[in-house]
């Protein structure tokens, strides 16, 4: 059975673009402006508000440390992922910024607040990092401030293998962290046109069709012998203008008027 093959040339595939650039530069406008309007209008600022914190393996101090203890630390900082993220936790911190009059007494469960938080390793080292996000920079930076007054003692009691201390502290941002307008500004532009570009190319490919001499040529690996040309009934029926001109011939004994004379009589 013999396999059939498609072959593109490139050069009528950049042919085909520039005669529907217009198209291009359309779709282009259109999803850029419907960016613009999502990104700078209808989407809000949301801010992020982090901490570190570092996990050691025991309390005492001035002990030499070890790889091994260090290898456990980082296995500790999965474990004390999960208890970060805990009902048991996320429940004080909740109540806490409640009383703040940070969130409402209803409406804010626990599961709204456990996605609003993250906890992350740092480069696969004892550190992990704290984050929450909201659109009140205030309230992110809250959750965070509340969740580290809260956990260490609860990891202490319920681990009962080490320690945690704060690297470092939340901060008020100014700064949200999304939506990144330009950036998502210029993805929709390019996308719109790279969606149109491949829209017009894919089409191109599936249109087996028979326009000019030239696919006859190509598609079907036929000689052309002639063309008849397309004419249109409305071609045939259309007769050439007619403008009347008439000229005035004027000269001797070309007046055909009546002549009157008189006799005298003398």
């Amino acid at each position: 059975m013999e396999e059939e093959y498609v072959t593109i040339d490139l050069q009528e595939i950049f042919n085909l673009l520039l005669k529907k650039i217009g198209w291009i530069i359309l779709c282009a406008a259109i999803c850029g402006i419907a960016g613009y309007v999502v990104n700078w209008y209808v989407l809000k600022p949301v801010y992020q508000a982090d901490s570190m914190l570092i996990v050691n393996t025991r309390d005492e101090q001035n002990v030499l440390i070890t790889n091994d203890q260090i290898n456990s630390a980082r296995q500790l900082v999965n474990t004390y992922e999960v208890i970060l993220k805990s009902d048991t936790v996320l429940e004080q911190v909740r109540n806490a910024l409640i009383t703040r009059e940070l969130i409402p007494a209803n409406g804010f469960a626990v599961n709204k607040l456990k996605s609003k938080i993250t906890v992350t390793p740092v480069n696969n080292t004892q550190v992990m990092r704290v984050s929450a996000q909201d659109e009140n920079p205030e309230l992110a930076m809250a959750m965070v401030d509340e969740l580290l007054t809260v956990a260490p003692s609860i990891i202490i009691r319920t681990v009962k293998a080490g320690s945690v201390e704060v690297v470092s502290f939340p901060k008020l941002q100014e700064k949200p962290v999304s939506p990144k307008k330009l950036r998502n500004f210029v993805l929709c532009v390019g996308g719109g046109a790279v969606a149109a570009a491949a829209f017009f190319i894919i089409r191109d490919l599936l249109d087996s069709t028979v326009k000019t001499d030239e696919d006859v040529r190509k598609k079907l690996g036929l000689a052309v012998l002639g063309v008849i040309p397309k004419v249109r009934e409305s071609d045939l029926n259309t007769k050439p203008d007619e403008k009347a001109r008439k000229e005035k011939i004027s000269g001797p004994g070309m007046n055909n008027g009546p002549e009157m004379g008189g006799m005298a009589n003398g």
